[in-house]
């Protein structure tokens, strides 16, 4: 079941966007629609432990930037990673709104045929995202999701599970296993957002709040340094996975 949240504060958009939605999905996905009126509601929402795959977001509601607000909120609480698509009649918002980091914008009025290839190219990134961690623990088979895995640290024979719930660091699980059993497991999923930057620390580049020569940021404020020794697969890793801004590594051994 695909679950999926609507905000906006027009109940006549609300029931459009619905009735797109099961008209998209209707041959080959279910799917469940809650709907919102308000950005502070759904954020609400949220808190209080439901989750949503995609969320379609009105940027101006109660306020101009009430739905930028509401998205940004959602982004801090790294919940699930939901896919963010705003929808506005504004083009002049659409550069702040760019700081919540959404999938897609649509423009009002939503356009039926750009409306489903904006959907499919949404389920593409979830169905990206449902790729698992596997481990063995003494009597039981766990898993955890990658897209809720902040960091992996290595301690000594045992690797421990972190991952990031409104705005604090949580330790998920641990597992005797080895940083490299973990690093296979995620070069053959072909999970670009990791990356090992040293010994101990495989980190996902979606928690990573600020990049620095040689070492990061971490959305929870750890930083984590990246060795000499890494910097040169660092760079060829981050290009992979940010454009040109990985090439700043490479370019200051």
């Amino acid at each position: 079941m695909l679950k999926i949240a609507i905000c906006d504060d027009e109940p006549q958009i609300r029931k459009k966007l619905e009735a797109l939605l099961e008209k998209s999905f209707a041959d080959y996905q279910a799917i469940e629609v809650d709907t919102y009126s308000k950005g502070r509601d759904i954020v609400a929402a949220i808190e209080d432990g439901k989750t949503y795959e995609i969320i379609l977001m009105d940027i101006d509601m109660e306020t101009s930037d009430a739905g930028i607000q509401a998205g940004r909120e959602i982004k801090d609480l790294r919940y699930g990673q939901a896919v963010l698509i705003f929808i506005t009649g504004y083009q002049e918002m659409l550069e702040e709104a760019f700081l919540a980091e959404p999938f897609y914008f649509l423009t009002k009025p939503v356009n039926e045929s750009k409306f489903n290839e904006i959907m499919q190219k949404a389920l593409f990134k979830i169905s990206k995202k449902h790729y698992s961690f596997i481990y063995k623990k003494e009597r039981s088979i766990d898993r955890y999701d990658y897209c809720d895995i902040m960091y992996f640290k290595c301690d000594d024979r045992k690797v421990y599970i972190y991952g990031y719930r409104n705005k604090k660091t949580v330790l998920l699980d641990s597992c005797y296993c080895s940083l490299r059993e973990v690093e296979a497991d995620i070069e053959a999923k072909n999970l670009i957002n990791f990356i090992r930057f040293n010994r101990s620390h495989i980190i996902n580049i979606d928690y990573v709040k600020s990049f620095r020569l040689n070492k990061v940021l971490m959305e929870n404020g750890d930083e984590m340094v990246i060795t000499k020794t890494r910097k040169k697969k660092t760079a060829m890793l981050l290009a992979r996975y940010l454009g040109d801004l990985g090439d700043f590594y490479g370019q200051n051994d």
